[in-house]
């Protein structure tokens, strides 16, 4: 399994976690469970066995892009350009500009140097509305911090702060 599965997998069999979250009327998006094959697709062709030396990271998945395809900053539109067998065409408004400007740096090239994440490894719903990473309660915004440390430290970078 590919360490973006793996940390995925993290948030949803921490069931501290979402205890902390379903207090707080905060529920996981999960629906990228149903892409498990596009996720494995796109970590084999991009990611392999090579360790970009770059990590570039959002806040969190919202509900219309990597909250469905698992894939961070990236949407089934943008995904479907990028590996075959994704059929669904679901649009995101930041995950197409981002795809935009990876496109015209060269996808191949950005990909296989960049490593994409997101600050939280999934995105949150509070009363059918996204909710950011930094509003959940402290107790799992902890979490999220030593999820997030853990992932870097798996890509071997070392160069980072968190407040």
């Amino acid at each position: 399994m590919n360490l973006l599965q793996q940390n995925l997998d993290r948030y949803l069999t921490d069931h501290d976690f979402l205890r902390l979250l379903g207090d707080d009327d905060i529920c996981v998006l999960s629906d990228f469970v149903q892409n498990r094959e596009g996720i494995n697709a796109f970590c084999q062709k991009f990611y392999g066995d090579v360790i970009p030396h770059v990590m570039i990271s959002g806040i969190n998945p919202g509900r219309f892009g990597a909250g469905m395809t698992g894939i961070p900053l990236l949407d089934f539109m943008s995904l479907s350009q990028l590996i075959s067998g994704t059929d669904r065409v679901e649009l995101e408004k930041s995950a197409s500009f981002i795809f935009q400007v990876v496109r015209r740096l060269g996808i191949e090239t950005f990909l296989r140097t960049f490593y994409v994440n997101n600050f939280s490894s999934v995105g949150y719903l509070r009363n059918e509305k996204n909710l950011n990473y930094y509003d959940l309660p402290q107790a799992a915004l902890a979490i999220v911090e030593k999820n997030f440390i853990y992932v870097n430290e798996c890509w071997g970078s070392h160069n980072y702060t968190v407040d």
